[in-house]
């Protein structure tokens, strides 16, 4: 409708196809490294948006991407463009208060300072809005959720922390559920639910154990859990792919490969707008 090229969502996409290629071909930086790269291509056009609400707009986004490695990206980002000198001018400006809103902030190099990371759970749910919010952090027990690819060491370490474990492929052998059939998914899914409201009435630690591949799905648990109580804190397994592939070859009942792939694909790395803390593992 203006006679210009646009991308909507290119960048959510680019940072999809980037995971994807670094988990498919390995790489030599490490998970941290890896998260952070993937972080500032994700978000490399933040600094030219959000003026409305500016400052809970730059703490937001100060806590999922460094706000000035971003704002240098942005800004190499216009100056490599071809656009009209009005345009360009706007455009830097707009970057040049995200810069400033961030270093008045104090989150110009590190996350905004919260008062808790139960404000800035509540942050986030709540559209990111009222930074100022001081909660009460009354979460009295930690539920800890793991998120990766099958064979990606997820199980291992629940079993290490000699916790309990509400695990979906555990529920199927116990009740003899066959995992895709629909009827059979809806009762593993009740006796999930019900194994996982026994631990958070009881308010004791649990491991809330399984894929966990996409933001939204992950969501519905986390609400259920804090709405309980508990902090919840997440586990991301980053695991290159041929170490998965590995793994689950020498499993008694390996995943097929193509469906590890398109699990591959489909997997949302978590991040800290999802919930009290995110712990990554990887390789």
């Amino acid at each position: 409708d203006d006679n210009k090229l646009h991308a909507y969502g290119h960048s959510r996409i680019w940072a999809q196809i980037l995971r994807e290629l670094g988990w498919r071909e390995g790489s030599l930086l490490d998970a941290a490294y890896r998260a952070e790269i993937l972080s500032l291509v994700r978000y490399h056009a933040a600094p030219l948006h959000g003026e409305d609400r500016l400052e809970d707009y730059v703490a937001g986004h100060s806590g999922v991407v460094n706000c000035q490695r971003v704002a240098i990206l942005a800004e190499a980002d216009m100056r490599g463009r071809v656009c009209p000198a009005a345009e360009m001018e706007q455009a830097l400006f707009k970057i040049e208060m995200f810069r400033l809103t961030a270093q008045e902030l104090g989150c110009f190099e590190t996350p905004y300072p919260w008062h808790n990371d139960h404000s800035r759970w509540l942050f986030f749910q709540r559209g990111m809005r009222d930074r100022h919010y001081d909660a009460f952090d009354d979460r009295k027990f930690t539920v800890h959720m793991t998120v990766g690819l099958p064979a990606s060491g997820k199980s291992t370490w629940a079993q290490s922390t000699k916790l309990p474990i509400v695990n979906r492929d555990l529920i199927r052998e116990e009740f003899n559920l066959e995992p895709g059939k629909r009827k059979d998914e809806g009762r593993t899914t009740q006796h999930f639910t019900e194994q996982l409201r026994v631990h958070l009435r009881e308010q004791t630690p649990v491991v809330v154990d399984g894929t966990h591949l996409l933001a939204t799905l992950r969501g519905n648990v986390i609400e259920i859990c804090a709405n309980y109580g508990a902090r919840v804190v997440v586990h991301y397994f980053d695991v290159a792919r041929r170490t998965v592939v590995a793994r689950n070859h020498e499993r008694p009942a390996a995943v097929p490969t193509d469906i590890l792939d398109r699990m591959g694909r489909k997997l949302e790395p978590p991040t800290l707008m999802e919930a009290h803390d995110v712990e990554l593992h990887g390789s």
